[in-house]
């Protein structure tokens, strides 16, 4: 039993770690693709090189950390593909070859260490390295090739450099990378619960090995965080941004640039006597001219501007609909059951039991009781009785839920609640709902989640 729970701990970490290196990666060859206006078979060639190496290097690091090696052993690895990489080029092997072992010895060793931390313990941030570049690298590269969007960027208009293809790969890639690194904190919590010196009984952790993983609401959570962070990022990285010039000269030729860009202050200048350029005569403004209709050009530019604005907001609205359809209900619920549970802000008692009961008709809601408006506390838990039983198996705490349904009815009716009333309505509740929610199964819970009323 323990090597299978082992191994199935083993394989999320590196199942998630394959599944972002393999967007990744998909996200740079299409960008590349794209911003060449197609692909070639020089390359697909070298794009296919470039997968196969991906590929190696990071299945051998992988293995390399399920045999237990040390991180000696990928800069053996480097050596080795750099010996042969040499090697190749000596004897004068084709053109071909030298590219592939070159290629492997650069990059293969890093993706070698990429797998190699992405299952060692304390190394995850390091292993996301290469595939946060693979996912990055889209971005600039479309940015780069496309000249409108440049202009757009220098004109002032940054987060317009953005667009469907390069927010999905951003997006995406932050996603995956967020659901990764909380697999890969399950494999090491589940490693310290049952490593050599733990003090915790093995078998009693192999039988609940499911409170290692996060819940469904914490996944909805995570996933809901990452997405609006991601959308974030993208709106104000693009102002973070600088150009450089693409044919760099030397640091004179810079440095008139600059002065040219800030001339002298004539009125406010340092020193006894004017600059140079302050001390001829200042000839008389000249009388601007009208400006110009707009030319066919310039309104083309114009268009493509206002065009590229709107599928910005085009998408940004997409998104907002996917993630309202995808998170909307789940974190209603969330946000109510923690505010039933423990309030956000001060209330009264008799505030405070009619959270408690709300509690309580959700977890009913869950079992299919959904009750009639106007009816009393006491009838909806005499028709869920018989399912909280059948689910609970047994019908120990029955008479405590039906001592709430009666503190409920007493709160409506104003007849009063004494202090012990409050910590029975809270025990119970809490009980009703956890004992219900933890037998409902994953994809009753999912339907849970997404209902569209509480009760």
């Amino acid at each position: 039993m323990k090597l299978t729970v082992a191994f199935r701990e083993q394989s999320r970490p590196i199942i998630a770690y394959w599944v972002l290196v393999l967007f990744s990666f998909v996200v740079f060859a299409a960008a590349i693709a794209f911003s060449e206006g197609g692909v070639n078979s020089d390359d697909m060639l070298y794009l296919s090189m470039f997968f196969v190496v991906v590929s190696v290097g990071t299945a051998l690091g992988q293995i390399a950390a399920l045999l237990r090696f040390r991180e000696v052993v990928g800069l053996i690895h480097g050596a080795f593909a750099f010996t042969i990489f040499m090697g190749s080029v000596s004897i004068g092997l084709p053109e071909l070859f030298l590219v592939f072992t070159g290629i492997y010895w650069f990059l293969g060793s890093i993706m070698f260490f990429g797998g190699l931390f992405s299952i060692q313990a304390g190394r995850a941030i390091y292993a996301s390295w290469p595939p946060i570049i693979f996912g990055i690298s889209p971005v600039v590269i479309l940015v780069n090739t496309t000249p409108h969007r440049m202009e757009i960027w220098k004109s002032g208009s940054k987060w317009m450099i953005w667009n469907g293809g390069t927010l999905f790969a951003f997006i995406g890639t932050t996603v995956l990378l967020m659901i990764y690194l909380v697999i890969r904190e399950n494999l090491r919590v589940f490693r310290w619960r049952n490593g050599p010196k733990t003090t915790i009984a093995s078998e009693e952790t192999l039988r609940t090995e499911a409170k290692v993983r996060m819940s469904i609401r914490g996944w909805f959570w995570l996933l809901g965080m990452a997405g609006i962070l991601s959308v974030g990022t993208a709106l104000l990285s693009p102002y973070l941004w600088q150009t450089v010039p693409a044919d760099r000269g030397d640091q004179e030729s810079s440095s008139q640039e600059y002065e040219e860009r800030e001339p002298e202050d004539c009125d406010n200048y340092s020193g006894c006597a004017p600059p140079p350029e302050c001390r001829e005569e200042r000839k008389p403004q000249e009388k601007k001219e009208p400006a110009e209709p707009m030319s066919m050009e310039q309104m083309q530019e114009t268009m493509q501007q206002v065009m590229s604005l709107l599928s910005l907001l085009f998408w940004l609205f997409f998104l907002l609909i996917f993630f309202y359809l995808v998170f909307w209900y789940p974190m209603r619920r969330i946000l109510y059951v923690r505010h039933y549970r423990d309030p956000l802000w001060p209330i009264s008692t008799t505030k405070g039991i009619e959270n408690q009961w709300k509690l309580i008709r959700i977890a009913l809601a869950d079992l299919g009781v959904h009750g009639k408006k106007g009816d009393s506390a006491v009838s909806v838990v005499q028709e869920a009785i018989p399912k909280l039983v059948d689910v609970t198996g047994s019908d120990r705490r029955v008479p405590g839920l039906m001592k709430a349904a009666q503190i409920r009815d007493r709160v409506v009716f104003g007849l009063g609640v004494g202090p012990e009333d409050v910590e029975k309505m809270y025990e119970n509740s809490n009980w009703v709902y956890d004992s219900v929610w933890n037998r409902l199964g994953n994809r009753n819970q999912i339907i849970a989640l997404y209902r569209r009323r509480l009760w």
